[in-house]
């Protein structure tokens, strides 16, 4: 299903998001609540901002925590290879702290590549629970694969590494074939799984996946 049927859904932008908290598994020296959080990552009204708690439901092998947060208009989660983490993304009415049920959204993954040197692969599984998947796109022909079903869908990228992105909107084509937008109706939260793993756990480098609301590919 190609969601560039349905460009002008509502998105998350980070380009204006603070990082409130940075601690994400309690291992920030700083301390605080162990978790990631986004302030205003969408108004939706001159009332309502949303803002995105991000949270662990594993256990987390971090990569380089002091690469957690935003960078330009990306959200950034840092993860040791050979490696699986979930993580809760739950959307925060601003003003009251409570769930705020995004209607229709676009959620986006970037960078989701590899390393061809050690067979490396990322891949990353979005849960929906009781969350609608409305549609889908990616470039099927960048070696990368997607299954979906009612529940979740899973995208991995192929065993290469491409430049790592400035932009939502100006991906060269292998940017692009390690991407997908997807979108999603009527929640509050989504589980979202980072996976890294290679042939032999030889690698040693951290791994940095990337995500957003809208990308180039519903352009």
């Amino acid at each position: 299903t190609d969601v560039s049927e349905c460009p002008n859904l509502p998105f998350l932008d980070l380009s204006l998001a603070t990082l409130s908290i940075s601690n994400l598994g309690g291992l920030d020296p700083d301390g605080g609540p162990p978790l990631l959080y986004f302030t205003n990552i969408q108004s939706v009204s001159s009332y309502d901002i949303i803002d995105l708690e991000v949270t662990l439901l594993s256990e987390y092998s971090p990569g380089n925590i002091s690469r957690n947060g935003i960078t330009g208009p990306f959200g950034r989660i840092s993860v040791a290879p050979n490696s699986a983490t979930t993580l809760k993304f739950r959307f925060v009415n601003h003003t009251t702290g409570d769930d705020y049920f995004m209607e229709d959204f676009l959620f986006s993954v970037f960078d989701v590549d590899g390393k061809a040197s050690v067979e490396l692969r990322e891949s990353v599984t979005i849960e929906l629970g009781g969350a609608g998947l409305l549609s889908f796109t990616f470039v099927d022909e960048g070696g990368g694969k997607v299954s979906a079903d009612d529940s979740k869908i899973s995208f991995t990228g192929a065993a290469r590494e491409v430049e790592v992105p400035l932009g939502v909107s100006n991906l060269n084509i292998e940017q692009q074939h390690h991407t997908l937008t997807i979108a999603i109706s009527n929640t509050s939260a989504i589980n979202v799984t980072l996976i890294s793993a290679s042939k032999g756990d030889t690698t040693t480098e951290a791994r940095e996946f990337l995500f957003a609301g809208t990308s180039q590919l519903v352009d």
